[in-house]
């Protein structure tokens, strides 16, 4: 329920902006929203994969990973709903998802032992954005 309060947040608060700013500014406010919550999304499958890796077989591992794997989803689930903002097409999503992942996984080489690079990049970013959607929106100053 609280998704589809900040999706229309969101939305209204779009609109409103749109009488006193330029369409075009507002759209790339979005759109710079919804590449954070693609490269978030991707970032949290990318640690939960490697939590699910045979070495990484602990119970705590195991449940790390179903929690990044809930927090993947919504980051997915509020990068399309404000998406629907802009009429941007699931397409899109699906190449912005791919590119991000070919980016993350070069940054570590495509190899796990260099997965401190992404937590030092996404972490502390991700769980902000997770936790405080609606003060990132109230704070793009789409008012």
């Amino acid at each position: 329920m609280k998704i589809i309060y900040l999706f229309l947040l969101a939305t209204v608060a779009v609109m409103g902006q749109a009488k006193s700013e330029g369409l075009e500014d507002i759209q790339y406010k979005v759109h710079n929203l919804i590449e954070e919550h693609i490269a978030c999304y991707t970032y949290y499958k990318i640690t939960e994969e490697n939590l699910r890796r045979p070495e990484n077989s602990t119970p705590r591992d195991i449940q790390l990973a179903d929690n990044y794997e809930i927090g993947a989803d919504g980051f997915l689930e509020r990068a399309y709903l404000l998406a629907n903002i802009l009429n941007m097409k699931e397409e899109t999503i699906l190449a912005k998802v791919e590119m991000h992942v070919k980016d993350q996984m070069n940054e570590i080489d495509n190899d796990y032992i260099n997965f401190s690079i992404l937590l030092n990049k996404y972490a502390e970013d991700c769980q902000y954005l997770y936790d405080n959607l609606e003060d990132v929106i109230k704070n793009l100053e789409i008012q």
